[in-house]
């Protein structure tokens, strides 16, 4: 995953490294852009310059000096022409005019040996004033201009610019893509490291350390994953814990009857005991073992429903209930409980199958812990939801138990069940998506509510 992070937070970089030298070269060419257009004006600023100097088909010594003098501290070396093709004057000329400090410093400035670019070629045309009404443009001269390397001053500092833009944009360009790829590692560290962690913890989990916990603390939702697998593997330690006692539990249970059968057995044999007393004994362990592997299998059977896919269906509630009680009537009569249902038609779309293991295993259970008066289902609308609230006059459930009793493997010291049935339930109905509550009152019974929405 560190590799995979880095890579990935590389590639960003990367785009962001392209982008970056895609804005500089954009930057740089609209430089060199306005600085050609520049040059361009400046060259026909100078060339107007040399066109005024012609007055009256004469040409004014003076202010062809300053024209060229003007052109040669823009970095031009220019060479004007009359119409017979004589030169008139050119750049290297205007040097002895100048004064003596102003000639050193242009030598020491400008190299008039060294050019840059091709000879570019002008007619010179006289002024509007010189034109007449003819309209048309006459020719006066012809100008012959290179463009001297270093190009003047200007031009020097333009390419100090150029160049210094070059070297920081390169530089930036540079630096901030090492710094970010540094960046870039100490984030998929820090990143991965917690998922690293849990990993370990996991593969730990896996090999049966059931007391591994990872420890990440933050707000962030790294630790709040590494807070629910802390409850996970919490949940998964008590079940484990509690999976070991009942273990230990149907050992003793199945020990016992078949401790009181294999006795028996033993006492005929040896003729200690007489064979029907042996068997009278023998028969209410059998019914022993028999109630105790039905419970087993009603418990795979239900908790295999848990994983099985929905079939939703439309049902009318009443009667459906009243259908499934039927089979569990007779019980409640053997131990002189009544079974009743009540309430109103009520279609519902839910899963009959699932429902019908939920009605069931509530039923068992309060048929196990009521000794007196019985069980009543009332069903009813609530606000658009099926209500189905089972109460029972049992011996009920002490506060301190109530958290828990939907739990898996959770129950009583003196309960004869496996201590999955509610844990089932439970289930059942959030797979169903509705809730269940329970309300208990010790020595007066319990009640069971629940909620729920049709199925699409």
């Amino acid at each position: 995953m560190k590799i995979k992070l880095f890579i990935a937070f590389s590639g960003i970089i990367f785009i962001g490294f392209v982008i970056n030298i895609i804005f500089a070269s954009l930057i740089y060419r609209d430089f060199v852009a306005y600085s050609d257009s520049l040059r361009k004006d400046q060259l026909g600023w100078v060339r107007s310059s040399i066109e005024t100097a012609y007055d009256k088909g004469e040409w004014n010594h003076q202010t062809l000096l300053d024209s060229l003098h003007w052109g040669l501290m823009l970095g031009f070396y220019i060479r004007v022409y009359d119409l017979n093709g004589r030169e008139i004057i050119n750049s290297e000329k205007i040097l002895n005019h100048l004064h003596p400090e102003m000639k050193k410093r242009m030598e020491e400035t400008i190299d008039l040996k060294k050019f840059h670019g091709e000879e570019i070629i002008f007619d010179l045309h006289p002024s509007e004033s010189d034109q007449g009404l003819s309209g048309h443009k006459a020719i006066t001269g012809r100008l012959v201009v290179r463009s001297l390397a270093p190009w003047g001053i200007a031009r020097l500092k333009e390419e100090a610019f150029k160049k210094k833009m070059i070297i920081f944009s390169g530089g930036s360009i540079i630096f901030v893509t090492i710094a970010s790829l540094f960046t870039a590692y100490l984030l998929s560290h820090f990143i991965s490291r917690p998922f690293i962690k849990l990993r370990e913890i996991t593969d730990r989990l896996r090999d049966g350390d059931l007391k591994a916990r990872i420890e990440i603390k933050g707000k962030d939702e790294v630790s709040a994953l590494a807070e629910s697998f802390n409850r996970m593997a919490e949940r998964l330690q008590k079940e484990d814990e509690l999976r070991r006692h009942l273990s230990s539990q149907l050992t003793h249970e199945l020990r016992t009857p078949l401790t009181v059968i294999s006795a028996n057995i033993e006492a005929m044999k040896d003729n200690i005991i007489e064979q029907e007393r042996a068997l009278k004994n023998i028969e209410p362990e059998i019914e022993r073992l028999r109630a105790l592997i039905e419970g087993m299998e009603e418990v795979v059977k239900a908790e295999a429903s848990l994983f099985t896919t929905l079939n939703p269906a439309e049902i009318e509630l009443y009667d459906f209930i009243k259908d499934r009680v039927k089979g569990l009537e007779q019980e409640f009569s053997k131990k002189g409980l009544y079974l009743r249902v009540k309430g109103e038609p009520l279609v519902v779309r839910t899963d009959p199958e699932k429902l019908t293991i939920i009605i069931r295993n509530l039923l068992k259970n309060s048929l196990r812990f009521t000794e007196k008066g019985g069980v009543i289902i009332l069903i009813k609308d609530k606000e658009g939801k099926a209500e189905i609230t089972v109460s029972d006059t049992g011996r009920g459930i002490e506060p301190s138990r109530l958290p828990f009793i939907f739990k898996r493997f959770y129950r009583d010291e003196a309960s004869p069940g496996l201590g999955i049935g509610l844990s089932i339930v439970d289930g059942l109905v959030r797979l169903l998506g509705g809730t269940i509550e329970v309300k208990s009152v010790p020595g007066e019974g319990t009640s069971f509510r629940i909620l729920l929405r049709d199925l699409k």
